[in-house]
């Protein structure tokens, strides 16, 4: 393979990009509890939500060669970058071209979506594109817009947008089971930017490791995970839920094992790297036992 086709599918992330089906099916299923799904736009929706994710991807990838970032970061598995623009610069251009232009595609195809179920869906679209294009060069300058945009994005804004994409409606249930996303991917980008605190600083960023420490980054994430487990709960209460309760004991014991070493080692980067592939887990299963749980319900 050509080596800047290789670098340009680099920036995508490809490995990450599970993520968003991942997600999606919280809303997949909530709308199948509303009337019987159309596979077609099923498909459409799922396209959208991975050409968003892809975008988003790119135009980091972006925007971190060009400020200098990718040059200074600790790269790791699940953090600082691909690594494929400071390996080959001359695809950088391309890059943000085919990120602008897979967002013009999820763009178009949310103008139709919006042509079959009407103005509910534009608010969503707005914001979701909103946090696309502001993530990296806007969002990351100010710590509370940083810690809660990226789970805004792959929690309320994908889902609700899924169920109403797919059924006309949206429901309080609905809202509540995407706060279980909302609060895993916030964790998952705040774990991530513990081995970069001091090439983000350099860059001009300030997110809430730079702004308020470690220390209060760790508590963060205590918190954003029982936040998480009480969601969770809170979705199983709503569906009248039996045997699925069961489900919800991976995810408590997960979350209670990770939390805690991420308390505890918050000032090792080295011992916090241990944490990250469970990390990775944990937010691409829960949404899938949240789904499993509503469908089955």
């Amino acid at each position: 393979m050509n080596a800047q086709i290789k670098a340009i599918i680099g920036t995508a992330r490809p490995n990450f990009l599970i993520l968003t089906p991942a997600c999606l099916s919280i809303g997949i299923a909530a709308a199948a509890r509303h009337s019987t799904l159309d596979m077609g736009l099923v498909a459409l929706v799922l396209i959208a939500g991975l050409l968003a994710h892809i975008s988003v991807n790119m135009l980091n990838e972006y925007h971190d060669f060009r400020s200098g970032l990718d040059l200074n970061t600790q790269r790791t598995p699940f953090s600082g970058g691909s690594g494929s623009l400071p390996a080959i610069p001359g695809a950088a251009n391309k890059v943000l071209y085919i990120a602008l232009g897979t967002l013009t595609v999820t763009t178009a195809i949310g103008l139709y979506l919006i042509s079959l179920r009407g103005s509910e869906l534009i608010y969503l679209g707005l914001a979701g594109i909103l946090v696309v294009l502001a993530y990296t060069p806007v969002l990351n300058k100010y710590p509370f817009a940083c810690l809660v945009s990226a789970g805004f994005g792959f929690g309320p804004v994908m889902i609700l947008g899924t169920e109403i994409a797919l059924s006309g409606e949206t429901s309080v249930l609905t809202l509540v089971a995407s706060l279980v996303p909302f609060f895993l991917v916030n964790n998952l980008l705040l774990l991530n930017q513990f081995p970069d605190i001091e090439a983000d600083k350099a860059a001009g960023r300030n997110h809430l490791l730079i702004a308020y420490g470690p220390k209060t980054g760790a508590i963060v994430y205590l918190l954003f995970n029982v936040a998480m487990l009480i969601a969770f709960a809170l979705t199983l209460y709503f569906i009248e839920a039996s045997w699925q309760w069961v489900l919800l004991l991976p995810v408590t014991f997960a979350s209670i094992k990770i939390s805690r070493d991420v308390v505890a080692n918050h000032s090792d980067v080295g011992k916090l790297l241990g944490s990250m592939g469970p990390n990775v887990g944990l937010t691409l299963i829960s949404p899938l036992l949240v789904s499993l749980a509503i469908v089955t319900a």
